[in-house]
């Protein structure tokens, strides 16, 4: 299933994250600036800039670009 949101999320993680690109194989554990509160931020960008409501297992599940991308893919 293809991501509607793909470009939209690309550009509210680099905003987020203070990043210039983003690519697949970026998870939390190997981008410094990907914190714990980066990661509230990111959903909650998320969220408000798509119009989406993530269920808690999402949110918690949401800790590599590929997770997000699946995520992003039930909407």
């Amino acid at each position: 299933m293809k991501n509607r949101f793909k470009d939209s999320f690309e550009e509210i993680f680099k905003r987020v994250m203070g990043l210039d690109s983003v690519s697949d194989d970026m998870e939390m554990n190997n981008i410094a600036e990907w914190d714990s509160l980066k990661q509230v931020q990111l959903i909650a960008e998320l969220e408000e800039k798509l119009n989406l409501d993530f269920d808690f297992e999402d949110i918690i599940s949401m800790t590599s670009i590929k997770k997000i991308d699946n995520v992003l893919c039930k909407f």
